[in-house]
């Protein structure tokens, strides 16, 4: 059973990689909890498969921000994934602490010593290898990136787009655009619109090129129909 899910699975569909880590899970409760090639394969398996999933996630988030997908959108389809995929994160990151933890016990008792005196090389030179620290070290940067960036800039986000307009100021833009090269800008006129809680006047100023290359990437985002999403 163990050998009919090898970590070449890990590369196939989402649903494939959950019957994976399903079936060792099955085998320890079911068969036999003490079955250490069995724990090993399943905390390289759980940790493999959500940051997998993390790494989708990201990949999502910039062809979001790429495409200027309106936020509420964005925060509507990828905050509920972005918090899953967090709670997954330091679930698999308790799971390889767990086993280090057994894994130390284990030398401990087989040995005669104390649990204290097991030497951290002694864990990495058993079934706790040094794929596994890495996959660990892996675990917790993506669990850190979306607890305390990822996730907390979305949330921020749907306040921001909630916050009402006040109506009674505005601010002056001024755009400068010379050539061909409007499209570089927009991204940042993008996050602008978005994000503002003031109303704006926007000037763009430019030489005829310029001007008409901002005129045509407007017409592009407008009729996207991305601009009904603004106040």
């Amino acid at each position: 059973v163990i050998q009919s899910v090898a970590e070449t699975k890990l590369s196939a569909a989402a649903a494939e990689r959950s019957y994976v880590v399903a079936a060792l899970e099955r085998i320890l409760v079911d068969y036999d909890h003490g079955l250490d090639k069995a724990w090993q394969m399943l905390v390289f398996s759980t940790a493999a498969d959500v940051c997998i999933e993390a790494d989708r996630l990201k990949d999502d988030l910039k062809r979001a921000a790429d495409s200027y997908q309106p936020m509420a959108r964005t925060v509507k389809e990828l905050l509920p994934r972005a918090q899953g995929i967090s709670r997954r994160l330091a679930k698999a990151a308790l799971r390889l602490e767990a086993f280090a933890s057994f894994l130390r016990g284990q030398l401990a008792v087989n040995s005669g010593r104390s649990f204290p005196e097991v030497e951290d090389e002694e864990i990495y030179n058993s079934l706790f290898d040094s794929i596994l620290m890495q996959y660990y070290k892996l675990v917790v940067t993506e669990h850190d990136e979306l607890a305390y960036n990822v996730i907390p800039t979305l949330q921020d986000s749907i306040v921001q787009s909630f916050t009402p307009v006040n109506q009674t100021s505005e601010i002056n833009l001024l755009f400068l655009n010379v050539g061909e090269s409007a499209k570089l800008g927009f991204t940042t006129l993008w996050s602008i619109l978005r994000f503002r809680t003031q109303a704006l006047r926007i000037f763009v100023l430019g030489d005829a090129a310029g001007i008409e290359d901002w005129k045509a990437n407007l017409r592009l985002l407008e009729n996207s129909g991305k601009m009904e999403y603004l106040k």
